[in-house]
């Protein structure tokens, strides 16, 4: 819808081009996987609520998608992929 307004404005908005998860940093794809999982990332992280918020934020915006979105997005089969603190 935006892009359409700014369109109608006679300005050319940016294609979006959604990166793909190898973007991620390894916080980013632990925040991401534990959040999937319903977990709490911020325990398992050991970073307060905040933080995960940034992380997941950079996520949706790296990954062009919501929470609704973000399994797809990951592409995640429901495997567990390591260890979800990034830690190897």
């Amino acid at each position: 819808m935006a892009r359409a307004e700014l369109a109608a404005a006679g300005l050319r908005p940016r294609a979006l081009h959604p990166a793909g998860t190898d973007t991620l940093t390894a916080r980013e794809r632990a925040a991401a996987d534990l959040t999937v999982r319903d977990q709490d990332a911020a325990a398992v992280l050991g970073v307060d609520a905040a933080a995960v918020g940034r992380l997941l934020s950079a996520v949706y915006r790296k990954l062009g998608t919501d929470r609704t979105g973000l399994a797809q997005a990951l592409g995640n089969t429901g495997r567990e992929s390591g260890d979800p603190a990034g830690r190897g």
